[in-house]
């Protein structure tokens, strides 16, 4: 989902997966500042887990920076996970790549002590680049 940092409303995106399941992801201005300057709420569910992390932006001369991130939160349903963290991959855009964050952490679906379904490793990305924001799950 891309949309554009101006536009200073609460963007949603459902999709149906190849598997059949929903898969749902938002991001949602907290702040009533600048958006090139704002706070914003990144959040993504599978339908068993659901990641949520909050970003600040700053303008950085002609581009835009990760100012901070903070308050990673999950949950699931029977879903465990580990190693859970906000990682800024990168901190400020340049012409040609983008400044990305991404929340992550190596889930186990369906845990519990007679059988684990599956794990998969993967969170909410969010990719900032030329007043445009991309948010997915990967």
């Amino acid at each position: 989902m891309s949309f554009d940092l101006d536009n200073r409303v609460k963007h949603e995106k459902t999709v149906r997966l190849p598997d059949g399941s929903i898969a749902k992801i938002t991001a949602e201005p907290i702040n009533t500042g600048r958006a090139l300057s704002g706070v914003w709420k990144i959040t993504g569910t599978n339908g068993l887990a659901t990641m949520e992390y909050w970003i600040e932006l700053e303008k950085a001369g002609l581009y835009t920076k990760i100012k901070r991130t903070w308050g990673l939160a999950i949950t699931g349903i029977m879903t465990s996970y580990e190693d859970a963290k906000i990682n800024v991959v990168r901190q400020m855009e340049s012409p040609v790549l983008p400044a990305v964050v991404e929340g992550y952490a190596k889930f186990t679906y369906f845990d519990n002590p007679v059988v684990t379904l599956w794990t998969k490793s993967g969170g909410v990305r969010a990719s900032i680049s030329g007043n445009q924001i991309t948010t997915e799950l990967y």
